[in-house]
């Protein structure tokens, strides 16, 4: 989950190597309806969802809420989802807080172990700056940050990364 524009189709893309997923480069935002993927990361089953943004330009971040519990009241019953990776742009000033915190009202009663924030275009930042941001996040109750670099290797570190914080819940 998060803003349009943030690297979570590139993320699912990349970590599955399928480049049919549909992954954005223009003004106008590519995922629009909520897609599975599947990956195997050093023996484990790994489901990833791909979810439209919020402050999409053609879908409100009420729908896209909707279609995210939707899939989720559906999944659950299947088994639990254990985390969610909420991808935000290191290049950001702002955060937008608004879905996230009603994301997590409506899902208060689903077995969510998790919310992490994965931080992208590193690329575009300098170090010393994409630290002092990170040391900003943190400040703001973010329990985990991972670093993705937009690479296959840094897909897969933070999916490994997920697997260990949700083994020691």
């Amino acid at each position: 989950m998060g803003l349009t524009g943030t690297g979570k189709s590139s993320f699912v893309s990349m970590i599955t190597g399928n480049q049919e997923q549909g992954v954005g480069h223009s003004l106008t935002s590519c995922t629009r309806e909520i897609k599975t993927a599947k990956c195997t990361i050093e023996g484990s089953s790994v489901v990833l969802l791909d979810t439209p943004g919020f402050n999409h330009p053609e879908i409100s971040d009420l729908k896209i809420l909707q279609l995210i519990t939707s899939w989720l009241n559906k999944t659950c019953k299947q088994g639990p989802l254990l985390s969610i990776l909420y991808f935000h742009r290191i290049t950001d000033n702002r955060m937008l807080w608004t879905p996230l915190k009603d994301f997590q009202r409506l899902c208060r009663n689903k077995p969510i172990s998790n919310i992490v924030l994965t931080t992208t275009m590193w690329d575009e930042v300098d170090e010393d700056f994409g630290d002092e941001r990170l040391k900003e996040l943190r400040g703001n109750d973010w329990k985990t940050i991972f670093r993705y670099s937009n690479t296959q290797e840094s897909a897969k570190e933070v999916l490994l990364q997920l697997m260990a914080v949700t083994e020691g819940n």
